[in-house]
């Protein structure tokens, strides 16, 4: 499955995460393919997504996926934006991230 990166996405990667166009390809492949959806998050990383994604359009769920420290959210395959976590998120977000890598590699993907 391939995504399409729209130029907001690009901006904004540049903008909040300094990832290049090349990055960004590179990783939103991988975020699409392997990265965690909303419903495998717990605690506060859950909470987190919900108070600054979720939030902001109610009426509408996007296609979140989280990969690394980065909170891709995609329309059908259609990346339209990318926040990196707040720096008091980022270790449990690193945490969680950790633990569905270790459970993938149990899982044999």
């Amino acid at each position: 499955m391939r995504c399409f990166i729209t130029d907001h996405a690009y901006l904004r990667a540049k903008e909040r995460c300094g990832l290049s166009k090349k990055a960004l390809t590179r990783i939103a492949q991988k975020a699409l393919k392997g990265g965690m959806v909303f419903d495998e998050l717990k605690g506060e990383v859950r909470n987190y997504i919900k108070r600054t994604v979720i939030a902001r359009d109610p009426g509408h769920m996007p296609r979140i996926r989280v990969y690394g420290q980065f909170i891709f959210i995609f329309d059908k395959e259609a990346l339209v934006t990318i926040f990196g976590v707040a720096k008091s998120m980022k270790r449990k977000m690193l945490n969680l991230w950790d633990s569905h890598k270790k459970y993938l590699e149990e899982k044999g993907k």
